[in-house]
């Protein structure tokens, strides 16, 4: 049985710092510095002022197969989650489940294929809350209207996992990003590829969407590399990359940082300027986790 469990932060966190030594296991932690519950637990660092508290809200049991991918939608409204072939919607007032969404393989073009089990890698909503982009293993991607549960158009191209999905501020074009290393731009009202460009045979893992829609950055192999948008052409690779494969990249609230987490077991966080003629500058390289970030 796998199991999502989902916490409430109820004040802002401070930034840590490497003062804090690392324990190899939580009993060698002081109470005061720990934060615990049924299956899941947070420490604190000591040199950084009290700033973060959490509690658990709901966990989820999943019986047959283990959660790939989380989202929130824009609005809070909906919380999806995707497992084996199927993507799962909660009401996030009460965390009742909402309706679970599962494609029908006997109506899709490759019915044929003895083993049409297609199961969810990535999610992305669009801006208004109401539709959900869908990657999955096989290479395709599925757009899911959610009040209505059902799939309006089945996109192909990728061979490949499709490992991230990104969808424009205005919702008018969709970036997608594979283990193939293919990044495809995608028209939303008529739902063709209009665009695409190989990056790298190591593949996309990651991709975040500028805040003023004019550029995406992507988590390329071990770089992390920005695109214009919406020629797809290459226009700078950030600075001091990672030493291993980069799997997600996200934008700060403020949308003025941009961090990188990688299997090298870093984290790390550059300045962002607004002005095209300011380069991303890296501001710091977190570390300390033991495992891969994602």
């Amino acid at each position: 049985m796998v199991m999502i469990l989902i916490l409430v932060v109820v004040m802002a966190w401070s930034s840590c710092c490497k003062a804090m030594d690392h324990p190899t296991s939580l009993d060698q932690v002081p109470d005061h510095l720990k934060i615990h519950g049924n299956k899941w637990h947070g420490v604190l660092n000591p040199a950084v002022p009290r700033a973060l508290d959490m509690q658990l809200l709901h966990t989820s049991e999943f019986e047959d197969y283990f959660p790939t991918c989380v989202r929130f939608s824009p609005d809070d409204r909906i919380l999806a989650t995707g497992y084996g072939d199927c993507i799962r919607l909660y009401e996030t007032t009460d965390f009742e489940v909402v309706c679970e969404l599962q494609h029908d393989a006997d109506q899709e073009e490759d019915q044929g294929d003895i083993n049409n089990y297609d199961p969810v890698r990535c999610l992305c909503f669009f801006p208004d809350g109401k539709r959900l982009a869908v990657g999955y293993e096989k290479g395709t991607i599925r757009l899911w209207d959610i009040d209505e549960a059902v799939s309006w158009v089945t996109l192909r191209g990728h061979e490949e996992i499709v490992a991230a999905i990104a969808v424009s501020p205005d919702a008018k074009v969709m970036i997608s990003g594979a283990h193939d290393g293919g990044l495809f731009l995608w028209d939303v009202q008529s739902q063709r590829r209009v665009r695409s460009t190989s990056v790298d045979e190591r593949g996309v893992r990651g991709l975040v969407i500028s805040p003023d829609g004019l550029s995406v950055t992507a988590a390329v192999g071990p770089n992390v590399q920005v695109f214009e948008l919406p020629s797809l052409q290459l226009v700078r690779c950030l600075p001091g990359s990672h030493d291993s494969h980069v799997v997600s990249v996200a934008y700060s609230p403020r949308r003025d940082k941009l961090a990188s987490a990688s299997v090298d077991k870093t984290c790390k966080v550059w300045t962002m300027g607004d002005d095209e003629s300011l380069q991303p500058r890296l501001l710091h390289t977190l570390s300390g986790h033991k495992a891969c970030i994602s």
